[in-house]
């Protein structure tokens, strides 16, 4: 069952040996809820939407979103090949599922729309899903 209500669960119905149906990603106990949710079937309208995927995978992990509200200040950035180093980053990791599901990462940031920083991940990333704002309390000491 879901772990608690600090979760949203990740599901790929798709998969063929249901290994992603106990799988939840969860925000740190005591924080505000983020807003999160999951899709595994295209972008969440009016939110920003980061794209999970795995290349190797071929059960549908190309149509699977992680989405936060567009006034987030909290950006996720995807890797399926590995972490960025700037950046914290936690291993997203389903052992069962034998396609290469060991060396990806959700990265994430806090930027605002007039930082230096962010200005530069628009001007390298452009509109790109890979790049998408969770409340100011979420993940923080």
């Amino acid at each position: 069952g879901k772990p608690s209500d600090n979760c949203i669960q990740i599901t790929e119905p798709s998969n063929p040996d249901h290994s992603w149906d106990d799988n939840y990603f969860c925000w740190k106990m005591g924080t505000k809820n983020p807003g999160m949710k999951w899709s595994n079937k295209n972008p969440i309208s009016n939110m920003r939407c980061t794209k999970i995927y795995e290349d190797s995978d071929p059960d549908s992990w190309d149509d699977n979103y992680l989405c936060l509200p567009k006034s987030s200040t909290l950006h996720f950035y995807w890797s399926p090949y590995d972490f960025y180093g700037d950046l914290e980053c936690i291993q997203w990791v389903e052992p069962a599922d034998p396609d290469t599901w060991d060396d990806n990462y959700l990265c994430a940031k806090y930027h605002y729309p007039t930082s230096e920083l962010w200005q530069t991940l628009v001007e390298q990333e452009g509109d790109s899903t890979a790049v998408i704002p969770a409340e100011d309390t979420w993940g923080q000491d």
